[in-house]
């Protein structure tokens, strides 16, 4: 049998696959482009995006993830603040015991996005989470983007997905 090693594979995460948090969402489509807009109102929320290659429990194989390319739009007026973007990585457990989870930090952000205050602009923005060396996905380990927002009171939001960039190995 042959063996696969492929650095260059993508997969797309649509808005709606995505958890959104305080505020009214709206699947959108607008001159053929899908997004999932907020409505403006100043409020704290998040968007929490699933990474979910295919994944494998043996050592080194399945999906290593390079990095996370994430397309959004501010409009109206510049966010209060966009405090983090954290990865969260659980552990799924056996029955009976609890799922835990910590914060994955061999990341960092491209130098357009790197700080709140260059992440809360109006405009159009493509962010990317680069993981530092690569991460290997198994199969009780998922993993999720976690956007912090602060939005003022006419700043709107539309989200218009993720894309993660990995290396398939099996």
């Amino acid at each position: 049998m042959g063996y696969t090693n492929d650095t260059n594979m993508k997969q797309f995460i649509p808005p709606v696959a995505c958890a959104k948090t305080a505020g009214t969402w709206t699947p959108t489509v607008t001159s053929d482009v899908i997004s999932d807009v907020r409505t403006a109102t100043a409020a704290t929320f998040k968007v929490f995006i699933p990474l979910n290659p295919p994944s494998s429990s043996a050592f080194r194989e399945g999906s290593q993830i390079a990095s996370v390319d994430i397309w959004y739009n501010i409009g109206t007026a510049d966010f209060t603040d966009f405090a983090n973007v954290t990865v969260e990585q659980q552990t799924l457990t056996a029955d009976g015991s609890a799922v835990t989870a910590a914060a994955y930090t061999t990341v960092t952000i491209d130098a357009n996005h790197a700080t709140a205050a260059l992440r809360k602009v109006q405009g159009n923005h493509k962010m990317t989470v680069t993981f530092t060396g690569g991460l290997w996905i198994t199969d009780k380990n998922p993993l999720y983007i976690n956007l912090d927002c602060s939005a003022a009171a006419t700043s709107t939001f539309s989200f218009l997905g993720a894309q993660i960039n990995y290396t398939d190995r099996n």
